[in-house]
């Protein structure tokens, strides 16, 4: 179960990191305006690639508890 929640909180994380990247793209330089959210929005993003731990702990925790899968060491 904590291998599946930590592969949800890895992929939410891509995925936000994504969306927020495209929409900043379209935006252009108005995507860092203030005025505009997604500069807001962007940030936040970021914040949960690391936190509270970050994507390598993450990662290193599914392929070292995850069943079935060898270590690689």
């Amino acid at each position: 179960m904590a291998a599946e929640a930590n592969m949800g909180k890895w992929l939410a994380g891509q995925a936000v990191a994504l969306a927020t990247d495209r929409a900043m793209q379209t935006q252009g330089g108005m995507g860092l305006s203030k005025e505009y959210r997604v500069e807001r929005l962007w940030r936040d993003a970021r914040l949960l690639k690391f936190a509270p731990v970050s994507e390598e702990m993450v990662l290193n925790y599914v392929a070292q508890y995850d069943p079935g899968m060898l270590r690689s060491y």
